[in-house]
């Protein structure tokens, strides 16, 4: 096909050209169609990859050349339940398109066809609406000066699938999340499992109801107030509800904190101080086992939400260039509007995204392990910070505008727009970096300090204490 020669060089539009032709020309065959698919997906033409596989033409829908097209295209991206509607059947595909039916057919539900058919239903309204409308801030790129009409259809189809990545990545997260807070309650079943284990073992319990009765209401207590506590500290997609964030030094606090409270409450049962029969002492049981519950929860979700965070990143800096050109282009479409550019609180939200932006520049679009294997780095290291002095400067002008600035500050932004489009990162913008300011102790650092030298050379000690006193103690009953 011609189609592939202007692919090959580059030349989207002409080879989207090419393909329009062949179709007006009556070329609109089961090889020419799938072939057609590939090439489009290929190239990162994902709207109009999504097109052609949603026109097919009936009598072409059941060729398993056809089949395997369209299915590979929502499998790629994604969308495992329209990949196994439009791989049909087993019969008639390679090895390897039934390989990936199979795959497809795992992540969408397996034989339960309704789970399929809420995957589908998931994957109409969340992905492929937003991948159809595309996005309407890239029509700024018409005003962006020394760039061809060709070169304005790859920036926008390279934007438009490097935004279809990021938020797929954003989507699958937030669903995940939101599962993982629905089936917090079958936590109970570990819990209970560790309870009773305990109980056993060290036998400083005899409540009503024997030791499996009693630990199950231990866990339920347990497992009860955690979950509050999760509810309230936590919205379903795992971000913080009452803007407290858990960083690691709130981690270490949270550990310690538990580490105390439990070996307190171990103390106190060895002094006989807490009741150790009936279901009240099933119920304390549960109470003093919440702080380590509740504890395991937000580590399960920080490490949660940073295998997330890492998969986001990756998409990142694999189109850093083209998400950074799609947040200027909204910027650049909010100020050409007169309401929202009076509105200091939508001012604000830009220098809010510029900052994000900046720190996407200094951490992702020359990543550190990319600097530290060329000789260049360190310079590269002042390019970089040169060029997020660039973007401060866009957002203090953004927030303390001036009059007649804006027409300056649209033309830097075009500017940028260009460069990152086009790869010429040697002509963005750049400023003198201000001098760091000596990063000043804080005493919730030092207090974290403390903490994490506690828990490395304390902790196994106390453990060791907790453990003897254990052990006299149940010599001592065992003798009695």
């Amino acid at each position: 096909m011609m189609a592939d020669i202007d692919f090959a060089d580059g030349d989207l539009q002409a080879g989207m050209a090419r393909l329009s032709e062949a179709k007006l020309a009556g070329q609109d065959d089961a090889e020419t169609v799938s072939r057609s698919i590939k090439v489009l997906s290929l190239n990162r033409l994902w709207r109009e990859a999504l097109a052609a596989v949603e026109h097919i033409q009936e009598p072409l829908r059941n060729d398993p050349r056809v089949r395997e097209a369209a299915g590979g295209f929502y499998r790629a991206r994604g969308c495992h339940g329209h990949a196994i509607d439009s791989y049909g059947s087993r019969a008639g595909l390679s090895s390897e398109a039934r390989s990936a039916r199979r795959r497809s057919s795992v992540l969408s539900g397996g034989p339960f066809e309704a789970v399929r058919r809420c995957v589908s239903s998931w994957e109409e309204s969340k992905l492929l609406t937003r991948l159809r409308e595309g996005m309407h801030s890239s029509a700024q790129l018409d005003t962006v000066p020394g760039m061809t009409v060709g070169e304005v259809f790859w920036i926008k189809a390279m934007i438009d699938s490097a935004m279809y990545e990021w938020w797929r990545r954003y989507e699958v997260s937030l669903a995940i999340s939101r599962w993982l807070m629905r089936l917090l309650p079958m936590a109970v079943l570990p819990v209970w499992l560790v309870l009773f284990a305990v109980a056993k073992m060290a036998a400083f319990i005899s409540g009503s109801g024997g030791m499996a009765g009693g630990s199950f209401v231990g866990a339920i207590v347990a497992l009860g107030g955690a979950v509050l506590l999760t509810r309230l500290f936590v919205r379903s997609d795992l971000t913080p509800r009452l803007g407290i964030v858990l960083s690691l030094h709130g981690l270490y606090i949270l550990c310690a904190v538990t580490v105390g409270l439990e070996i307190g409450a171990a103390i106190a049962y060895d002094r006989d101080l807490l009741p150790s029969s009936g279901w009240s002492a099933w119920i304390v049981l549960g109470l003093i086992s919440l702080p380590a519950v509740f504890m395991s929860m937000m580590i399960c979700g920080m490490v949660i939400t940073f295998v997330e965070w890492r998969g986001t990143i990756r998409v990142i800096r694999n189109n850093c260039q083209f998400i950074l050109s799609n947040l200027l282009l909204f910027i650049l479409t909010g100020l050409q509007s007169p309401g929202r550019c009076r509105d200091l609180a939508q001012r604000q939200k830009w220098a809010e995204d510029l900052e994000w932006a900046a720190k996407r520049v200094r951490d992702d679009l020359l990543p550190s392990t990319f600097l530290e294997q060329v000789g260049t780095g360190e310079w590269l290291r002042r390019r970089v910070a040169g060029w997020v002095e660039a973007f401060h400067q866009m957002q203090r002008e953004v927030v303390t505008p001036v009059p007649g600035g804006q027409h300056k500050l649209e033309s830097v932004i075009r500017h940028q727009i260009q460069c990152l489009t086009t790869g010429n990162l040697g002509a963005l913008a750049w400023r003198q970096p201000s001098p760091k300011a000596p990063r000043r102790s804080s005493f919730w650092r030092t207090v974290t300090a403390v903490l994490r030298t506690i828990l490395v050379a304390a902790l196994p000690l106390l453990a060791v204490l907790v453990l003897q006193s254990g052990f006299v103690t149940w010599d001592s009953s065992s003798s009695s």
